[in-house]
């Protein structure tokens, strides 16, 4: 990727921000690849189709597609993900069948059957909604399984 205009690599950096957008772009290396990447600057617009994979530190996606839009100074404002999809970092891991991420009000949507793991805690709905700066999260039709220490009761 030697060579790629500024508008390129911060798609790439941005992509990202794409499930857990708290992570400091700068500390860490982004890889993505797919079967085809078309740019079309003029438009603003890029679009990663077929096995794409990126990875960012400990952060991977995985998706059928992934959209970007960007401005004309490169800054990335939407980032639209179709599937199924995927994201892992550690012992977390979402899927849903559809992603999308309004960087600019940094709120992430997913929808399409989704469901988000962490250990042994697991969270589905119709749409789920993260407020990234926060991490206020907003479940339609909420199901979950949670493990949750009960304490210590005294005996009298």
């Amino acid at each position: 990727m030697s060579g790629m205009p500024k508008q390129g690599v911060a798609l790439l950096i941005s992509v990202a921000f794409f499930a857990w957008g708290t992570q400091s772009a700068a500390a860490d290396k982004v890889e993505i690849s797919a079967d085809r990447l078309e740019v079309r600057h003029s438009e603003g617009r890029a679009s990663f189709e077929g096995h794409v994979r990126a990875f960012f530190g400990k952060l991977r996606l995985e998706c059928a597609s992934l959209q970007v839009r960007y401005d004309d100074a490169g800054q990335v404002s939407h980032l639209a993900a179709k599937g199924p999809l995927s994201v892992y970092k550690g012992d977390m891991s979402a899927t849903a069948q559809r992603a999308a991420l309004d960087v600019g009000r940094g709120v992430l949507v997913l929808e399409g059957n989704p469901r988000l793991t962490s250990g042994p805690h697991k969270l589905s709905g119709e749409r789920v909604t993260v407020h990234l700066e926060t991490g206020q999260m907003e479940i339609e039709r909420a199901t979950g399984t949670f493990e949750l220490p009960l304490g210590h009761r005294s005996q009298e």
